[in-house]
């Protein structure tokens, strides 16, 4: 018996029981004849070298501006989807994208990394005021979803629910006049649609889902 913690480093053995008030830790075998007893009882034996973390890929993402990701997602072939806001003109895009051209003031961004951390695609979103992705969400056939905060003139699309943007009676001295936005691209990064949504406050989308049928669900703050 013990009062504070058993330790040994070789094997453990006893020809009775092992009773300890501490941790019991053995870099061999434990063993006894009789009982070990003690309340929440751990014991270690053999336990491999904690191994240190390896760096596979880091970068930077960003123009001569203020650029801010907000929200990452990894699919199940390991590629990588981030998304955020930027003020940089230069922001990388990339050949063949939804929109190469800064729109003003802050634009939403997609980006799209292959699993071996090549670019795949890079794409503005937004219009001349302020605009910026708060969520990203990818459906079971791989389409991305974006939720964020939005001024006018956002590219929206027919047949959505608000495609005007709706107004703010109380619009904050950072942003602007403000609405929720809900966006869908293609995996490959190109504008299936996008609505605006919220009220004549100011609204912003900060939490969506997207369930196995493609629903999307938001979560709004105003």
């Amino acid at each position: 018996k013990a009062d504070g913690p058993v330790k040994a480093d070789g094997p453990a053995k006893a020809d009775g029981p092992v009773k300890a008030d501490g941790p019991v830790k053995a870099d061999g075998p434990v063993k006894a004849d009789g009982a070990i007893s003690k309340p929440d009882l751990k014991l270690v034996a053999d336990q491999p070298p904690v191994t240190k973390p390896i760096l596979d890929y880091a970068t930077y993402l960003a123009g001569t501006l203020e650029d801010t990701p907000r929200d990452i997602a990894v699919d199940a072939n390991g590629a990588i989807y981030i998304a955020g806001g930027t003020k940089s003109t230069n922001f990388i895009t990339t050949p063949g994208a939804y929109d190469r051209t800064h729109n003003g003031n802050m634009d939403a961004f997609l980006m799209k990394f292959n699993p071996d951390f090549t670019l795949a695609f890079s794409t503005f979103f937004g219009g001349p005021k302020y605009e910026r992705a708060y969520v990203l969400q990818l459906d079971p056939q791989g389409n991305i979803y974006l939720c964020g905060r939005a001024g006018a003139g956002i590219p929206t699309t027919a047949g959505v629910v608000h495609p005007t943007f709706l107004g703010d009676n109380n619009p904050g001295a950072a942003y602007g006049p403000q609405d929720g936005f809900v966006a869908k691209f293609t995996n490959s990064g190109q504008l299936l649609w996008a609505t605006y949504i919220g009220t004549d406050g100011g609204d912003v989308a900060r939490g969506c889902a997207v369930d196995g049928q493609g629903a999307v669900y938001v979560g709004m703050t105003g």
